[in-house]
């Protein structure tokens, strides 16, 4: 059995290019298209064994979901992985204080997002 992964991002394009080129490689998708329907998931599941998410989002941001996933009992050692736009460099030290793993610049190129969660021991 697959490691189910939690996608997270606000546009629908980018949702359904994740869940496709993780689906192809076997993982279980679970998605969500912000960050409060994430922390929901999280907290219904304790199965997720990685997420991938958006900074930019309505709502809570993608830095302020990372922190609220460290709370989480059960995500607290989550692989979190951003894939956001590399419009602000004060981004990506911010979700790495936060607890992110990793980054991916969008657009991305799907053998990347497989290579950076494998990276990260999910498999």
């Amino acid at each position: 059995m697959s490691d189910k992964i939690l996608i997270v991002d606000d546009s629908p394009s980018t949702l359904m290019l994740m869940k496709f080129s993780l689906e192809k490689q076997g993982f279980f998708v679970r998605q969500a298209s912000d960050g409060e329907t994430a922390l929901q998931v999280l907290k219904e599941n304790n199965d997720v064994r990685c997420m991938i998410t958006d900074i930019n989002m309505p709502g809570i941001n993608g830095i302020v979901l990372i922190k609220e996933v460290r709370k989480l009992e059960n995500y607290k050692f989550l692989p979190v992985i951003v894939l956001s736009n590399p419009d602000n460099p004060e981004n990506k030290k911010k979700a790495r204080q936060a607890g992110a793993a990793g980054w991916l610049d969008k657009p991305f190129r799907p053998d990347n997002l497989i290579k950076v969660i494998k990276k990260a021991g999910i498999k």
